[in-house]
């Protein structure tokens, strides 16, 4: 669930915003509250929120301040801004700011809950996006890679490319690995899971091996994931997590794991 804050220096204003909407419902979960701006933004540094429920004039310091201060700790929060002025700088200042809408008090329950209903689009508008900016980013590093281990890129563009898509090109030693699906032609393995195989293959390398030694697990050839690992300082053993991601792929899978691991080398310069 994502955390909801409320700040207003009027007991009843807050006691009451936190009964006004069943804010479960809107998968949202009260994480506090505060009497003024500076006490709400001591409480957001400890634990920050995705949308703050704020009154502009507040002692210590206003609503408009704590939406600068919070904006700079969690540029992803939200807010909303509750007002007994109804006067256009305030208004304009907030918009200026990026507030999700002004409500005037008392507040308007059924404005509140179109306001609350429209932040949760927007939220899943920002994941969606998010999650196709990561999809790219993987199936571009992942072609460039694949390009890298079978020599089709040019030594400069790969590590220009590398850089650009947060590829460990500038460790002082490498090792690569296979990890082969015994298929035998059989038509019940899913090609098209490789992709998810070679994540999971990622995440098991990197918890298992120390922080020295990081991993990148790609898929190749339909049937293979091809890893990396770029080592930085001593010897580490791959054996280990190359096994474990053998016998997760083979249970999760049912069919045989080949895995085969090179010896330690410099990665091509250019």
């Amino acid at each position: 669930m994502r955390k909801l804050f409320f700040a207003d220096d009027e007991p009843l204003i807050v006691q009451g915003l936190y009964n006004l909407l069943p804010w479960e419902q809107f998968d949202l979960q009260i994480a506090g509250s505060a009497r003024n701006g500076l006490e709400a933004l001591e409480k957001l540094k400890e634990e920050p929120v995705d949308l703050l429920i704020t009154d502009i004039m507040m002692p210590e310091m206003t609503g408009l301040e704590l939406l600068r201060r919070v904006k700079l700790l969690n540029p992803r929060t939200k807010f909303i801004i509750l007002s007994g002025y109804d006067e256009f700088k305030y208004v304009k200042e907030g918009i200026l700011l990026g507030i999700e809408n002004y409500l005037l008090k008392p507040i308007n329950i059924d404005e509140l809950e179109s306001t609350v209903k429209h932040i949760l689009r927007d939220w899943e508008r920002e994941e969606i996006s998010r999650f196709r900016l990561d999809e790219d980013w993987k199936i571009l590093r992942n072609n460039i890679l694949h390009r890298w281990a079978n020599g089709t890129i040019d030594n400069k563009e790969f590590r220009e490319r590398a850089r650009m898509l947060g590829i460990p090109i500038d460790h002082g030693v490498y090792r690569s690995a296979a990890l082969r699906i015994v298929t035998e032609n059989e038509p019940a393995f899913q090609f098209y899971r490789l992709p998810g195989l070679a994540e999971e293959s990622e995440r098991i390398g990197t918890e298992e091996l120390p922080e020295s030694c990081e991993v990148i697990a790609f898929p190749r050839d339909g049937d293979e994931i091809t890893l990396l690992f770029a080592l930085s300082g001593s010897e580490v053993s791959v054996l280990p997590a190359l096994r474990r991601m053998s016998e997760w792929i083979a249970s999760f899978t049912g069919f045989r794991v080949w895995c085969a691991a090179g010896q330690p080398e410099e990665l091509y310069q250019g």
